[in-house]
């Protein structure tokens, strides 16, 4: 019989030959690409954080919000309908390539006032409208995102790199041209430069591809699209609610400074978040390999995904919880301090989206669309009830509290929905054995807290991937597995067993 150590080292190696790693060279290579962007991103605000003051800051932060939330509603979810229509052939990808901006524009005029309406109706604080115009003013620039255009001519590597070189330009123009609080509109105008460059190139890359660039308002095609795209516009309206309405609740019952530290660590969490899209978009093909091949080929590898993702975020976000502090003050600066115990809160969104994508994604590959927008519009309901009375009692930390009880909403009923109908995830079975982990690691940090706590967290992290070894047999099986998802389902099968 082969030896514990044996079959370990086997395992190991056979994450790294060339088909092996498939899976995680896909992952990190789309990883890369979103998170260059995002990277330049929080290093901009943290700058920003640094050289304005924390009212101005959570001004700014609270405005980029509500135009976050308005650009969700100009773009409406019409992207995928875009692409699948584009799909049909040449003429078709020239028709959407006119209609859909041309459906954006209309909706973009009516978000842009809107947008300065709530800015008016909620605060009155300095430069809040002055910047509401400005942002209001890059809303208009939305409609012309053909980013959609470039997916369906397979040009992703394109988006991804324009992507990244508009924050990193962003950036730049940034740490130039803002050092101090009075130019601080700067960033508006700043914003509205990079997207018009951003946008033209995609409009460049239209022309070069001989598809004309102009305005086309069918009334019955428009209609037809709208219709199309509503149930995804909503989905996105309705998860972009629940990320964002803790921080314009917070805004307006404690004001802007204490949107400062709220926002600083939301920051953070949102840019983390796009890791669980990338995860589970890349996850998605061979999901729907597993599922054409057998439900319990696409059980085998959901639940091998599953316990990778609960080991790979339970401890680490954990131990991320207990130097949160002093993460917001590396990052942020000494004053945003306080935020730590808001991000400690707020980073348990991270594994619980994760968690909730696998039973999500069933039901996507399983057609059931419908049940997710359900699930989807319950966390924001759960949200939306506790948000006031957690804001009242305690402040920025009560909106992060909220936000994860949201996405635990979410959860529940997208697992009971997919444990219902596709396939159920064992819960409490793969997640036990994380979480002793997980205390076994909080102990020895504060063991080791003396020595300091970068320290503390190495020490603690060493022991929970060794805890994760010894305690979970089938985590190096399914991480095996997990490698080599992207390649046939029947070799997928001979690989695990």
């Amino acid at each position: 019989m082969m030896s514990l150590q044996a079959r370990i080292r086997r395992q190991i190696s056979g994450l790294f030959t060339n088909r092996g790693i498939k899976f995680f060279h896909d992952l990190v290579h789309l990883v890369i690409g979103q998170m260059a962007g995002k990277i330049a991103g929080i290093a901009c605000f943290a700058y920003l954080a640094r050289t304005v003051d924390p009212a101005a800051y959570g001004t700014l932060e609270y405005v980029i919000g509500l135009a976050a939330l308005a650009a969700v509603l100009v773009d409406f979810g019409f992207g995928p309908i875009g692409v699948r229509e584009a799909g049909a052939g040449p003429e078709s990808r020239r028709a959407v390539a006119e209609h859909i901006p041309a459906i954006r524009v209309l909706i973009a005029l009516l978000a842009a006032p809107l947008l300065i309406l709530v800015v008016l109706a909620t605060t009155d604080a300095p430069l809040s409208l002055e910047l509401a115009l400005l942002f209001a003013a890059s809303l208009l620039l939305h409609p012309f995102k053909q980013e959609w255009l470039l997916q369906s001519m397979e040009l992703m590597n394109r988006i991804a790199l324009a992507q990244a070189l508009r924050m990193i330009l962003f950036a730049i123009l940034v740490f130039l041209f803002v050092k101090e609080t009075s130019q601080i509109l700067r960033v508006g105008l700043i914003e509205i430069g990079t997207l018009g460059l951003w946008f033209g190139y995609y409009l460049l890359v239209q022309h070069r591809a001989g598809l004309p660039i102009r305005l086309s308002f069918p009334r019955a095609e428009l209609t037809r699209l709208t219709r199309a795209a509503a149930p995804l516009g909503a989905g996105a309206m309705v998860w972009a609610f629940n990320q964002y309405i803790p921080l314009i609740l917070v805004t307006v019952m404690m004001g802007t400074e204490e949107t400062a530290w709220f926002a600083a660590a939301h920051r953070l969490l949102v840019s983390l978040l796009a890791i669980s899209y990338l995860y589970h978009f890349n996850l998605y093909p061979a999901l729907t390999r597993r599922m054409a091949q057998s439900v319990e080929a696409f059980a085998r590898l959901s639940h091998a995904s599953f316990r990778i993702v609960a080991w790979g975020l339970i401890g680490p976000c954990a131990l991320l919880g207990l130097v949160a502090s002093d993460v917001m003050r590396l990052v942020y600066g000494a004053p945003f301090a306080v935020s730590g115990p808001v991000l400690a809160a707020a980073i348990w969104c991270l594994p619980v989206t994760l968690f909730s994508g696998h039973s999500r994604w069933a039901l996507i590959t399983a057609h059931r669309q419908g049940e997710v927008l359900r699930a989807q519009t319950a966390g924001a309901v759960v949200t939306l009830l506790l948000a006031p009375p957690f804001i009242w009692a305690f402040g920025a930390v009560g909106a992060a509290l909220t936000m994860t009880a949201g996405c635990l909403a979410i959860w529940a009923l997208a697992h009971r929905y997919a444990s219902r109908s596709v396939v159920a995830m064992p819960v409490l079975e793969t997640l036990w054995r994380p979480a002793l982990a997980t205390a076994l690691a909080i102990g020895l940090f504060w063991l080791a807290r003396p020595f300091g706590p970068w320290t503390a967290v190495g020490l603690s992290g060493l022991l929970y991937g060794a805890a994760g070894i010894m305690l979970d047999r089938r985590l190096l099986p399914d991480l095996r597995h997990l490698a080599y998802a992207k390649i046939d389902s029947q070799r997928a099968a001979d690989v695990h067993t």
